[in-house]
């Protein structure tokens, strides 16, 4: 099951005008762009405690279904590239430790939440070639997902959240050759500067079933990944996480236009859900979405939700 668009990269449901689109895009250096909404220069530590507090209070309905949670957070590309960040723009003393908090905030309740930043910032120091993150684009590369599916898995691991699985996991093939079908930060920028920013060519790893088949996602699997479009299958992170864990992954995900508790929802609501309840859901989010509530339509739109009503659905749908 493949939820949300197809298209590699395009993480805004409607364009921009002009003036309003370069707005979202923080120019850096060396080719580099970065979205606005990583919020470098300002959090709100009160909405940050408001959100892990609803998502922990989420969690703890799907554990009394007993369905356990682990929480993939998303380091913002900024946090991880700042160098390449430009002049005058860099991460304030309260903004450098947003991700550190939410970490702690989302932990509080014995939540599995592996520390991607440090998870990546290890990987840029062992190899500092191999870029993390597009040059041009929100995602991360192939790479920068593998690393984030690689500290997933090792969580799951060690919180025995599952047992070993009567399906394996997909075996890797040889890397294909793929080029970006699209930027969607250059796309933001007026027409006469997206040249100066080129599809990037890149390696995805290529997942084979013992028989020879492609391996992306499995129904009826037991480890369910939920979110936005950092999920999307040209980065390859459901398929690392399918190979760390030796066992088939179902992959549920939307752009981020979505609300991540919708999309969490959506599929509760699905046949999926209801022909295999999983024993995991990895739920993703953006850093920034935790300052974001789930009410919020101007972000959300017509996925934006009451947390109450989020929460007497949820009940509802797992038969907390």
């Amino acid at each position: 099951m493949m939820g949300g668009s197809a298209l590699l990269g395009l993480t805004t449901a409607t364009p921009f005008p002009a003036s309003a689109a370069a707005s979202e895009v923080v120019v850096g250096k060396d080719g580099w762009l970065f979205p606005a909404f990583d919020q470098v220069s300002r959090v709100d530590y009160t909405r940050v405690q408001q959100g892990a507090s609803f998502i922990n209070d989420v969690v703890g309905v799907l554990k009394q279904a007993k369905i356990q949670t682990v929480i993939c957070l998303t380091p913002a590309k900024s946090r991880i590239l700042s160098e390449h960040l430009p002049d005058g723009v860099k991460f304030t003393p309260d903004t450098q430790r947003r991700y550190g908090v939410e970490l702690e905030a989302l932990r509080r309740n014995g939540t599995p939440v592996p520390d991607l930043l440090a998870a990546m910032s290890a990987q840029r120091k062992a190899d500092p070639g191999t870029p993390l993150f597009f040059k041009a684009d929100t995602h991360w590369t192939p790479q920068g997902a593998a690393c984030a599916a690689n500290a997933v898995a090792e969580a799951i691991k060690a919180g025995s959240l599952l047992t070993p699985s009567s399906k394996p996991g997909p075996r890797l093939g040889p890397p294909r050759d793929m080029v970006q079908s699209k930027n969607d930060l250059a796309l933001l920028l007026p027409a006469e500067e997206r040249a100066k920013y080129p599809l990037q060519p890149y390696k995805l790893p290529q997942a084979i079933e013992a028989g020879g088949g492609d391996l992306l996602a499995e129904e009826g699997a037991d480890t369910v990944l939920v979110g936005n479009s950092y999920l999307h299958p040209s980065f390859g992170f459901s398929t690392a996480l399918a190979n760390r864990l030796d066992r088939p992954v179902w992959l549920v995900w939307k752009i981020h236009s979505f609300s991540p508790y919708w999309n969490l929802l959506d599929y509760l609501g699905s046949s999926a859900f209801a022909a295999q309840r999983p024993k995991v859901v990895v739920w993703v989010f953006h850093e920034t979405d935790l300052t974001i509530p789930p009410n919020n339509s101007a972000i959300w739109g017509q996925t934006a939700m009451k947390p109450d009503a989020i929460l007497t659905d949820l009940r509802k749908r797992v038969g907390a």
